[in-house]
């Protein structure tokens, strides 16, 4: 009960930052006082804090590199780069203007993992809503900054799309291309459903003007040497091979965070070395949220070493018995409230407890663990606090000035996950039973 209501808390305060004796807390604040909670009361143990948060460390240290790569990109200029090409071709079309930046932080979080794509994006998008001519309204922007919000939570189209991707395709033997195969499809269904979901949700303010016009600032930067076009090139060769050695972890045995700490090692070291610019490369690292994902990840272990979430074991093994395919929908949904409200990285790990607890054939249990995925990726569009990536959004786009209130992430977020889950499972059950026919 303790550690419910301390998980509780730690949710509340997050979606609210409440002040205490006159302080506002932030997240690495909420995160440290929820943990001491947690363990002052005995509902943790120092031992099994110890061992969740070295867990963690991969993870959290494959985050922490993608962040300084992302810092990096932002120093040798690639940034300005990247927003003056959107802008060009998005002719002054809001709609478009949209569309282009889904999809190009689609295909690069489909590489780069969703939480890169989120770092990478959301500082170019600000930066393309600051430059717009005559608009003093959030309102106005908040259609461009949704759709990089969306695209930090759509099904991985590859394994390395999504840490939580990587964890259970490694627990339950699914390999880089076996992943491929059975996600693709229901991965492109909730581009296409969250691409839709934005274009319907925010109609009216893609409609209005002024148009979404980039002013030529350059005075801030009169004093600073331009970038070399040969360091860009640089810096995106030693990203190309971080994102190669990703996608070998099958044949190299490297694993990703190992790739991903020398990658940025790499990036950084040639970064400071040309650039001299500390400051911007470090400017993406977001200590506050790190500590408060390890914090909330490890009361989570809490909560469930408490017994609370037998009543999940119980719902799974009953919709077992319906068959795998109605299965695939309602684990799938299921997956998706349960992450919205304790963290997808949280839910997988309680799912793949559940699942390896029950005695299901090869199959059946693949497709249990792929149905997980599907709402553990999406079921953050309802809630921030679903995932790291939702909170770094929310973190950025604060801290800059616009303000995005809770009830309109939810009244947005929640129809486009339900129709996105529901369609993604959908197509996952029909590769199901085609293969059933096949085999």
């Amino acid at each position: 009960m303790v550690a419910n209501l301390i998980f509780l808390f730690m949710v509340a305060s997050a979606l609210t930052s409440p002040r205490i004796f006159g302080f506002r807390l932030g997240f690495a604040g909420i995160g440290i006082l929820g943990l001491l909670s947690a363990v002052a009361t005995k509902v943790l143990s120092v031992d099994t804090t110890i061992n969740t948060i070295t867990t963690l460390l991969p993870a959290l240290a494959t985050i922490l590199s993608l962040m300084l790569m992302v810092g990096c990109l932002v120093a040798v200029g690639l940034m300005d780069k990247a927003q003056r090409v959107i802008v060009r071709l998005a002719r002054e079309d809001s709609a478009r203007l949209l569309t282009l930046l889904f999809w190009s932080g689609a295909v690069f979080g489909a590489f780069f993992t969703n939480d890169a794509a989120i770092l990478l994006m959301t500082p170019l998008v600000i930066r393309l809503c600051r430059a717009r001519e005559g608009v003093g309204d959030t309102e106005d922007h908040l259609p461009f900054l949704f759709a990089i919000l969306y695209v930090g939570n759509l099904v991985g189209v590859l394994v390395i799309s999504n840490p939580i991707n990587v964890v259970a395709a490694t627990i339950f033997d699914i390999s880089f291309v076996e992943y491929f195969l059975w996600m693709f499809l229901p991965a492109l269904a909730s581009m296409f459903v969250s691409w839709w979901g934005l274009l319907i949700a925010f109609r009216k303010s893609l409609r209005k003007e002024p148009k979404f016009l980039l002013r030529n600032d350059t005075k801030a930067n009169q004093t600073v040497a331009r970038p070399k076009t040969s360091h860009q090139s640089t810096v995106g060769v030693l990203l190309l091979a971080t994102l190669i050695g990703f996608s070998l972890e099958g044949v190299t045995d490297i694993p990703i965070w190992v790739t991903a700490v020398s990658g940025a090692v790499l990036i950084s070291s040639y970064t400071l070395i040309t650039r001299g610019q500390l400051k911007d490369v470090v400017a993406r690292v977001d200590i506050p949220i790190l500590v408060f994902m390890a914090c909330i990840f490890t009361v989570a272990v809490a909560v469930r070493d408490t017994g609370s979430i037998d009543a999940l074991l119980v719902a799974l093994e009953e919709l077992l018995r319906q068959g795998t395919e109605q299965s695939i929908v309602w684990v799938s949904y299921l997956c998706a409230a349960v992450a919205a409200g304790i963290n997808n990285h949280s839910t997988v790990s309680l799912m793949v407890w559940l699942i390896e607890s029950l005695s299901l054939d090869a199959e059946a249990e693949k497709m249990m663990v792929l149905a997980s995925l599907v709402g553990a990726d999406l079921g953050p569009k309802m809630l921030p606090i679903g995932s790291l990536a939702a909170m770094m959004w929310l973190s950025m786009v604060e801290s800059n000035g616009f303000k995005v209130s809770i009830w309109t992430y939810i009244k947005i977020g929640v129809p486009v996950t339900l129709v996105s889950v529901g369609l993604s499972a959908l197509i996952l059950v029909a590769e199901f039973m085609l293969l059933a026919k096949i085999i």
